[in-house]
């Protein structure tokens, strides 16, 4: 009989810990520190979703050749996140000045997209992730 009462909370632990997907990670000071985009979506309609590099027209020279895409847990497939490796990276704990992260060309028909996915509230996530 104890064992039933057991098995409840004990699933419950385990469906958390699967849900939530990411562990912790310890970084010492000047460890490069990984970023990682999650899906690009409207404010007004999260489950309209698309490919961060995809959503807009990024310059060539800003997209990763190959793109890398972070192994995801089930709580993460469930949520439709998509984390892509950006090519960005900072050290943890380093002051960083401003930098150019990547260089290209806008033409008027890309700034035009850019303004059009401000204008309509799209937004994505950046993760600091391992």
């Amino acid at each position: 009989m104890w064992q039933r009462w057991m098995l409840i909370p004990s699933l419950m632990v385990l469906c958390v810990s699967i849900a939530t997907g990411m562990g912790l990670t310890k970084y010492n000071s000047g460890d490069e520190m990984i970023i990682w985009a999650n899906k690009m979506v409207p404010y007004s309609n999260p489950s309209e979703s698309y490919q961060f590099f995809d959503a807009v027209p990024w310059p060539r020279e800003c997209v990763p050749e190959r793109m890398e895409y972070h192994s995801m847990q089930l709580g993460e497939l469930l949520q439709g996140d998509r984390l892509v490796k950006t090519g960005f990276s900072v050290k943890f704990r380093r002051d960083q000045q401003k930098t150019k992260i990547c260089g290209g060309v806008l033409t008027p028909e890309d700034v035009n997209a850019f303004r059009w996915a401000v204008t309509n509230n799209f937004h994505y996530d950046l993760m600091i992730h391992e």
